[in-house]
């Protein structure tokens, strides 16, 4: 093969520079994204049932709903929380279905189902399933000469239309500073009065507020469409709808409600830096691109505020998520350049000749680039994972080209610097090393294949990682067989022959790596003239690695993966005695210029937002996120909750890693009665309350149980009068209760609907309920005429996973706790409830795992790199013609655990999937600096007169490329490992991992395989006979 390229030398260059290239180009095609899909597509379906209880509609229509669902092609599991009024359904996809696949899956199946519900539940939602904390794009729009009202009209219809065609946003919404609002409150004597019901009222109105179809006909010649003409023409006219009549004489709606239909607050209000603002907000599509949604967002905004918008109207991203992914991946790219050029220190130190350092550095861009092509044809997106993989390797794509490279310089320097470098001393020096070299990189890759078999939460959280590192490394191995022999043999080959000119970097590169290779042959020596001290020196290793898995490693808390450093905290404020948004806004500005004052060379903005008449929050966007902890600590001083106010302080992140997020404790109750296993729930949730272990404890459903009246009809009293049946009668109290909406039109921009209902405060009691009045000949009847009413008990909530009925208890652990307790507490708090709670016949309490997906996926990556190892065994099998040998170098692999776990405790790090990641990557790395060391032992062999020798020559020749590629490796890694910048903390346990297990087992690797080989019967020439 180096005869070809050599051969073809012009060409094969020429093929590079092609690649890089295209790489280039391709790079700029990559979409970029905060991470790549990291889970499963989940559909929400909300459906209403105001006069339904849990229960009720559970039982009605439960099964039917749930069957459906559960029925569609790849869907995992259906969850469903049935309440009074509402309920709410989750059905989660399987990982290859896609997400606007499932939506319309979903959809299909509730538009089957349409038909079956009843009529009030029919007006049904179907969207993405959000998660506890969803991406979103937040924009406040001011004026300094508009007020809210005349600006929202202003921009309004300029941005509806191009908003509305963001590709990669479900909903754009340009909130509305005022709401119109209908409200229609019966009067229960007025209907007395004209002898109506309140459903009488509600069908009238329903068909009496707009124009309605009769019907059609047609002849040979021609069609007509017959409609009734009547009704009325805007919302504002709704008393005029006619509801009945007596004596000829029509009954309007206003004479039998009080109607009023007014402009009033929205339900959230917002200001933004301290100012009234319009607000627009837009979440993206179940795994959309959310960067693009934002920068689509913002293209629209520029393009209005420069062709449309007068000067005094600006806007202001109060959320962006383009930003904060910008800067993530911006600081991790940055921290990828700064670890090439700690890498390149390393060089310089140690190879001294600036041609060497640049032949070294050329290979880090060019691999780069080419691997790239990799990434586009394989559809990998930029994200902080894939940009983890490549800083990764940013330490790595340079080991081989530095294992080539230092073996022709070593060529050349026992050649003598009088003779011409040749191209038949580069190939040489090249074939030397090629094999050790093809298979150290071919071990690094084969790491990642198990991969693609984890658990599918790994595989698409680190799959991206595992292909931008497989593609660099692929890319690297072939710059450094081939690029990098043919820029050495033209760099070198105009040499002058003579005695060469020393610059003082090559003298100062000579001195460090002659006194560092002298003093660890020194070690080495000593090491290996006593028996005892090998043996102790390895029993002592061993003995080292045994006490870390057993003390240090269960105290390593575990995560899925570290969220980024986020530069916004959020202040909650809960006021006890306003009673409605405006009053609550008035209160919140003295806080809101409060914090402007003590905040404000801090801030980059201040975002209101009042969410009820007593509660919203603010959230404050810091200049850095290195004053996220400072100010949250100062915010929690200077905002303690009082008699008036209740304020909660938390850092928010608005692009967290959307992944499960497990609770500390789940316990589950299981029995056939509800009332029963609720019972339990409610003791069990004492009796961990009083063991005082958990900061939060709570229950779902909720133990509080309904108070509920049970009505028996009398069926011989309702036969008597005509035209109150149960049904009627049932259809009057849900009405009179729940109410009823009979409007929906469009006024303007706004979609109003209007319910018909009693004032509040109309049932209170249970005999307010049974002396409600029913109009009949004349008269009235009171509800208890017709039904026998009981009081009972029942649960206010129903949940049900995949058909089966769910209680629940959860906790948290409180924050001060330590992650490895976790599940010593679980133990502690089940068998206090099995203590304490007695559970008849038939019932359990048992204990979940709440950790399932991290165990899961760390099991999964365990088994990976057992898988791993059986991989890298069968090459140093194939490479070395032996079954002993390999054994060998794999000894060196679990000694890296020791500087692994180490760094992980004393950095106070976690065992997360990026830590894993990097242990398996650990295994690949570590053997590569034995394979280097034992296959110059095996050829060393050939001509030392004995083992010691051979060993020690075999170390002395191997040091050098060994300690420059661990050096290269774990500096090119540093800025990770310290998480230089916003973003780079996500990958920090990687690079954590990486960087103190290398350490340690390149230590180990230079001393520990010397040892071995030192213990073991000397079998050179068979050794050298099967290499």
């Amino acid at each position: 093969m180096l005869d070809f390229v050599f051969s073809r030398r012009k060409g094969i260059l020429l093929l590079f520079v092609v690649l890089a290239v295209a790489g280039i180009v391709l790079v700029t095609r990559l979409p970029t994204q905060l991470y790549p899909r990291t889970r499963k597509p989940a559909v929400g379906v909300t459906l209403r049932h105001p006069a339904s209880t849990a229960v009720d509609f559970y039982d009605g229509y439960g099964d039917i709903i749930e069957n459906s669902l559960r029925g569609l092609r790849g869907a995992e599991a259906v969850e469903a929380t049935y309440q009074t009024g509402s309920t709410r359904i989750r059905v989660e996809f399987d990982w290859n279905v896609e997400a606007e696949e499932a939506l319309s899956r979903v959809e299909g199946a509730m538009a089957a189902l349409r038909g079956r519900l009843p009529e009030e539940s029919r007006d049904y939602t179907v969207n993405y399933w959000r998660t506890e904390n969803p991406g979103f794009l937040a924009v406040a729009v001011s004026s300094t000469e508009l007020d809210s009202v005349a600006l929202y009209e202003l921009i309004e219809p300029v941005l509806r239309g191009p908003l509305s065609r963001v590709e990669d946003a479900e909903e754009v919404d340009i909130v509305s500073v005022e709401e119109l609002r209908g409200e229609v409150l019966l009067n229960h004597d007025a209907l007395l009065r004209f002898g109506l019901t309140p459903t009488a009222v509600v069908q009238a109105v329903q068909t009496g507020y707009r124009p309605q179809s009769v019907g059609s006909f047609r002849n040979p010649a021609e069609q007509f469409n017959v409609r009734l003409l009547h009704g009325i023409d805007s919302i504002f006219d709704i008393e005029q709808i006619q509801v009945g009549s007596m004596g000829g004489t029509p009954i309007r709606l206003a004479d039998v409600a009080d109607v009023a239909v007014r402009r009033d607050l929205p339900r959230r209000l917002f200001r933004a830096n301290g100012r009234r603002s319009v607000m627009i907000f837009a979440t993206p599509i179940d795994g959309g691109n959310i960067k693009q949604m934002s920068e689509d967002v913002a293209a629209v905004l520029r393009n209005a505020s420069a062709t449309e918008f007068p000067s005094h109207v600006r806007y202001d991203f109060m959320v962006d998520p383009a930003q904060f992914i910008n800067n993530a991946i911006g600081n991790v790219a940055r921290a990828a350049l700064l670890g090439a050029l700690f890498a390149m220190l390393v060089v310089a130190l140690l190879l001294g000749d600036v041609r060497n350092i640049v032949i070294i550095a050329l290979s880090i861009p060019l691999s780069m680039t080419i691997s790239f092509v990799g990434l586009y044809l394989f559809d990998v997106s930029i994200n902080l994972i894939s940009l983890g993989g490549m800083t990764l390797s940013v330490g790595m794509i340079i080991d081989s080209s530095i294992v080539v490279m230092e073996n022709i310089d070593r060529h050349r320097r026992e050649r003598g610097r009088a003779v011409r470098v040749t191209a038949s001393l580069v190939k040489e020096a090249v074939r030397e090393v090629r094999a050790a070299v093809v298979v150290a990189t071919l071990t690094s890759i084969v790491v990642f294949l198990p991969l693609s078999f984890t658990s599918p939460l790994t595989n698409a959280v680190l799959g991206d990682l595992a292909r931008a590192v497989v593609f660099a490394l692929s890319a690297a191995l072939l710059v450094a067989l081939t690029v990098i022999p043919l820029i050495a043999f033209y760099l070198f080959r105009r040499d002058t022959p003579g005695e060469p000119r020393r610059h003082r970097l090559a003298q100062l590169s000579e001195r460090l790596l002659g006194t560092l290779t002298g003093g660890y042959t020194a070690l080495l020596r000593g090491l290996l003239g006593s028996r005892p001290a090998s043996g102790l020196f390895m029993t002592a290793s061993f003995a080292t690695l045994a006490l870390l898995v057993v003390f240090i490693l269960p105290r390593i808390p575990a995560e899925i993966i570290a969220d980024p450093e986020s530069d916004k905290v959020m202040l909650w404020f809960f006021n006890r005695d306003t009673g409605d948004q405006e009053e609550l806004l008035q209160a919140v500005v003295p806080l809101e210029t409060q914090l402007l004052e003590r905040y404000g060379d801090d801030l980059t903005t201040l975002f209101t937002q009042i969410r009820s008449s007593s509660a919203g929050n603010f959230l404050l966007s810091l200049r850095s996120s290195r004053d996220m902890r400072r100010v949250e600590q100062d915010l929690r001083n200077s905002f303690p909750s009082t008699g008036e106010w209740r304020f909660s302080v938390f850092p928010w992140d608005p692009a967290a890693l959307p992944l499960p997020r497990a609770r500390d404790l789940h316990l589950r109750v299981s029995g056939d009665n509800a009332i029963t296993a609720i019972g339990l729930l409610d003791d069990a949730a004492e009796a961990v309350r009083d063991l005082d272990m958990y900061g939060n404890v709570f229950t779902n459903p909720p133990t509080g149980l309904s108070e509920e009246l049970i009505l028996r009809p009398r069926s011989h009293v309702i036969e008597q009068f005509p035209g109150y049946g149960v049904s009627q009668l049932v259809a009057i109290g849900r009405t009179a209760l729940a109410g009823s909406q009979a409007i929906e039109m469009t006024e303007g921009t706004q979609n109003v609907r209007v319910r018909l209902q009693y004032p509040s405060g109309s049932f209170e009691t249970r005999e307010d309920l049974e002396g409600y009045l029913l109009p009949y000949s004349g008269g009235a009847i009171p509800l208890r005429h017709f039904f026998d009413i009981e009081r009972s008990r029942g649960v206010s909530r129903v949940v049900s996973v995949d058909g089966e009925r769910q209680f629940s208890l959860y906790a948290n652990m409180r924050s001060e706790t330590p992650d490895h307790e976790r599940d010593a507490l679980q133990r502690q708090a089940l068998d206090a409830v099995l203590a304490g709670v007695e559970t008849p016949p038939g019932y359990a309490i048992t204990a979940q795992d709440t950790r399932a997906d991290i165990n899961q996926a760390i099991e999964s990556l365990v088994l990976a790199l057992a898988a791993s190892l059986v991989v890298i065994y069968l090459l140093l099998a194939v490479q070395f013609n032996s079954l002993s040998v390999p054994l060998l170098i794999l000894v060196t692999v679990p000694l890296g655990f020791i500087g692994v776990i180490a760094s992980l405790f004393v950095f106070e790090s976690t065992l997360s999937l990026n830590s894993m990641l990097g242990t398996i990557l650990l295994g690949g790395v570590v053997v590569n600096n034995a394979i280097l060391m034992i296959d110059f032992y095996y050829r060393s062999a050939r001509v030392a007169e004995s083992k010691h020798d051979a060993i020690l020559r075999a170390a002395r020749l191997r040091f050098a490329p060994i300690i420059m590629t661990m050096a290269t490796t774990i500096l090119g890694m540093l800025p990770i490992a310290l998480a230089f910048g916003d973003g780079t903390n996500i990958i920090q346990p990687l690079g954590i991992a990486v960087s103190g297990g290398l350490a340690v087992s390149t230590v180990f690797t230079l001393f520990m395989v010397p040892c071995i080989l030192n213990l073991l019967p000397d079998k050179r020439h068979a050794a050298t006979e099967s290499v």
